[in-house]
């Protein structure tokens, strides 16, 4: 059997091939604007939707001495990477929260961001 993998929209092959190049300017942001790509606040998923690719878009770029973590319900799924996987088939239904943290060498944290997102079961009713 011969198995054939659909191809990856044009946004994704951008986001995933972009350079990731650090900010190296000598003054330190005290503030970024943190945008989550392909996902917002209150959107919802359903369970049976396929893997979602999300990017993180900061303005200005990350300076030479800041980290970006990203985590899921509490759990890091990222460091200093841009783009990141959501797998909704493995996730349980209901709320679940993205976290974007901006920290400098020292652990200070200098950013947060958060979205917060529902996943939905289907479920199948008992007909009588």
């Amino acid at each position: 059997p011969v198995m054939v993998v659909p191809a990856l929209p044009k946004t994704v092959i951008d986001l995933k091939t972009q350079p990731i190049g650090k900010n190296t300017s000598a003054t330190e942001p005290i503030d970024y604007q943190v945008i989550f790509s392909n996902i917002k606040t209150n959107d919802t998923l359903r369970k049976e939707d396929n893997a979602l690719p999300v990017g993180v878009i900061l303005n200005p770029p990350l300076w030479k001495e800041h980290h970006l973590q990203i985590s899921l319900d509490g759990k890091q799924i990222s460091k200093d990477s841009f783009s990141f996987v959501i797998e909704p088939t493995l996730l349980e239904r209901g709320q679940h929260r993205l976290e974007a943290v901006i920290i400098t060498n020292k652990k200070k944290i200098v950013k947060t961001e958060v979205v917060d997102f529902f996943i939905q079961q289907s479920s199948v009713a008992n007909k009588k």
